[in-house]
C-alpha cells in the first residue's frame, strides 16, 4: 500500500469512523480501524458489531494498492497532532508508515483480512429522504430514548414506514418525541423496526450535506444506509415497542401558544432553584398569565410570570423542566410552540412546527 492524503480529510473520516470502535471487547480487532486502498479509492472501516460504517476518504493520490487494520488511537492522535496539509503513508504487510515533513512513524497493524466485514449498500430500490429532513427527525426524537440498559427496545427509535411518510419514535416512559416526514418509495417498505440508538447517533454523524439525499434498506436483520461518502450497517433490536399511538392524548381542552424563546427562557430560570430530587417546576394558569415556580428546602424558592392567551379556571400542572427544555430547544426552528392539557395528573402535549409531537407526563407537585 502507498499513497499521499489530505491529513484533515483523511482526520475527518477517522472521526467519524472512530466513533463506532468498541473502546472495550473481548475480540481486540474491534478496537481498531481498517484502511483499504484500491484503485476506486480509499475507504476505512469501523464497527463493534452492531453498527458498522464504511466512510470514503478523498484528497488521497493512490501508488499502490492494499489494506491494513491500524490502532485506533495512535494514528488518531498521529493526524490529530501532524503540522502536515499531506502525509504519505505506505504499509507493507502488518506494519504501516505515517511520514510528513519532518517526521516518521512506523505503526504495528494487523491484518486486513481478521477484520469483520460490512456489507456494501444492496443494489435496488430503497428508501430516500433528504438529509436535511433525516437529521431534523434524529435531532427532535434521539433525546428522548431510555438510558437504563434494562428496558432494551427503549433503547432504541422507532423507524416505521407507511405509503408516503416515515415516522421516528422514541421514549424513555416517561415522555415521548414523534414526528412524521415523506419519503421517496416508503409504498414498498411499510413496516417497522427498532433501531438501535448508537446507531441512530452514528446516521447523524454521517450526514455531512444536508442537501444530499440518504438511501435507507431495511433488511431482515439490519438497516443499511447510504451518503455520497459513507455506509452505515445498524443492527435491528428486538423487542416491543410501546403502542405510542395510545399514549398520546386527544381530548385536550386547554391549548395555549407560546414564543417558543421566551418559553424556554421562563423554565430555565424558574428551574434554577427546584429541588434536585423532585425536579419539578409548578405551571400555575389564570386570567391571561403563567407563573412557573419550583421550590428546595434547602435553596429556596422563586417565580417567574410571562403572559399567556388563557381564559379558562386556575389550572396547575408540574413538570420536569429538563424535559421541557429539551423539546424546546430540539425545536429550534419553531417560532411558536402549542401545549395542550386536561388534567393535572394527565400528560401533557407539546407541539411545534409539522407533525411534531411530544408527550410528557406530568409530576406530582405534593
Amino acid at each position: 500500500m502507498k499513497l499521499i492524503c489530505n491529513r484533515k480529510e483523511l482526520l475527518d473520516a477517522f472521526q467519524v469512523v472512530s466513533a463506532v470502535v468498541a473502546p472495550s471487547t473481548t475480540k481486540p480487532i474491534l478496537q481498531d480501524i481498517k484502511l483499504s486502498v484500491t484503485k476506486d479509492g480509499v475507504e476505512l472501516s469501523g464497527t463493534d458489531l452492531e453498527v458498522g460504517i464504511r466512510h470514503s476518504v478523498s484528497g488521497v493520490q493512490i501508488d499502490r494498492e492494499g489494506a491494513i487494520v491500524i490502532p485506533t488511537k495512535i494514528i488518531g492522535d498521529i493526524l490529530r497532532e501532524s503540522p502536515d496539509d499531506t502525509l504519505r503513508i505506505e504499509a507493507e504487510k502488518n506494519v504501516l508508515y505515517v511520514m510528513g515533513a519532518d517526521s516518521t512513524y512506523k505503526v504495528m497493524g494487523e491484518d486486513a483480512d481478521q477484520f469483520p466485514s460490512i456489507p456494501e449498500f444492496p443494489a435496488g430500490d430503497s428508501l430516500e429522504i433528504p438529509g436535511s429532513l433525516l437529521r431534523e427527525m434524529i435531532k427532535k426524537t434521539f433525546f428522548a430514548t431510555a438510558m437504563e440498559s434494562g428496558r432494551y427496545a427503549l433503547n432504541g427509535v422507532l423507524f416505521a414506514v407507511e405509503k408516503t411518510n416515515v415516522e421516528m419514535v422514541s421514549t424513555d416512559g416517561r415522555r415521548l418525541a414523534l414526528i412524521k416526514r415523506k419519503a421517496k418509495n416508503a409504498a414498498s417498505y411499510v413496516k417497522s423496526v427498532i433501531l438501535p440508538k448508537k446507531g441512530v447517533g452514528e446516521l447523524l454523524r454521517i450526514i455531512q450535506d444536508d442537501d444530499e439525499n440518504v438511501l435507507l434498506r431495511i433488511e431482515e436483520t439490519q438497516l443499511i444506509a447510504k451518503t455520497k461518502r459513507a455506509t452505515l450497517c445498524a443492527q435491528l433490536v428486538e423487542g416491543h415497542f410501546p403502542d405510542y399511538r395510545e399514549v398520546i392524548p386527544g381530548d385536550s381542552d386547554k391549548k395555549i401558544d407560546f414564543k417558543r424563546d421566551q418559553l424556554l427562557s421562563a423554565v430555565r430560570r424558574a428551574a434554577i432553584l427546584a429541588d434536585e430530587e423532585s425536579k419539578a417546576v409548578a405551571m400555575t394558569f389564570e386570567n391571561d398569565k403563567l407563573t412557573l415556580s419550583s421550590r428546595s428546602p434547602e435553596a429556596g424558592e422563586d417565580s417567574v410570570q410571562m403572559e399567556v392567551k388563557y381564559a379558562g379556571p386556575k389550572f396547575v400542572i408540574g413538570f420536569n423542566p429538563d424535559f421541557l427544555q429539551d423539546v424546546l430547544k430540539a425545536a429550534d426552528d419553531a417560532e411558536t410552540v402549542k401545549i395542550e392539557m386536561k388534567e393535572a395528573n394527565r400528560a401533557g402535549v407539546v407541539k411545534a412546527g409539522q407533525d411534531y409531537v411530544y408527550v410528557i407526563m406530568p409530576l406530582s407537585l405534593e
